[in-house]
């Protein structure tokens, strides 16, 4: 809002200062009335169509973000499985859906985000569950889970996404999840 204000105060200025030469100019009263009333009729006009364009690209990039989906993306379950849920809340597309997921546990991290495709097409509405064993699939990278929890080290699982709208890479961090030792719960 204060993009239309602004213009229409640079347009009043501008607006006094015509008035100004207009009254101190050679011309005969009618004509300078005339020329004054014109002034400020095409300043008022200018103003007006300052704050109809503005409404104008708010209401569009109102509609645009409507436009945009809606990922539900959450640890549901996790042992001795665990089952990433994700579902598109929206009746828009995902294009270029891509979930990541890492485990961090101290100095150590692990990138997960190979048990998803990458690039993927969601339709509206779509539901969607990516299951694997807990403790199998990080021993096959390396990470001994039980080890871990023995030595008191704190296990934390991070999600995000990322997709493209609008010609841009939007990307979304999800929430944290903390290895209680029989699941994951929310940090």
């Amino acid at each position: 809002m204060y993009i239309p204000i602004s213009i229409a105060f640079v347009l009043v200025l501008i607006g006094l200062i015509v008035s100004g030469f207009i009254s101190s100019s050679d011309l005969e009263l009618k004509d300078r009335i005339t020329a004054t009333i014109q002034t400020w009729a095409c300043i008022a006009a200018s103003i007006s169509a300052s704050f109809v364009i503005h409404s104008y690209i708010l209401t569009n990039r109102t509609f645009v973000d409507s436009r945009r989906p809606a990922l539900l993306l959450q640890i549901v379950e996790g042992q001795p499985r665990t089952r990433v849920h994700y579902e598109n809340r929206s009746g828009n597309p995902f294009r270029d859906l891509t979930i990541k997921m890492s485990l961090k546990a101290g100095p150590v991290s692990i990138d997960l985000g190979d048990l998803f495709s990458s690039k993927m097409y969601m339709a509206p509405w779509d539901t969607r569950d990516r299951r694997f064993e807990t403790r199998q699939e990080l021993a096959k990278r390396g990470f001994d889970l039980d080890a871990a929890v023995a030595a008191n080290t704190e296990i934390v699982l991070s999600l995000e996404y990322q997709y493209t709208f609008n010609g841009k890479v939007e990307s979304i961090k999800t929430q944290d999840y903390v290895w209680d030792n029989v699941q994951w719960s929310i940090k």
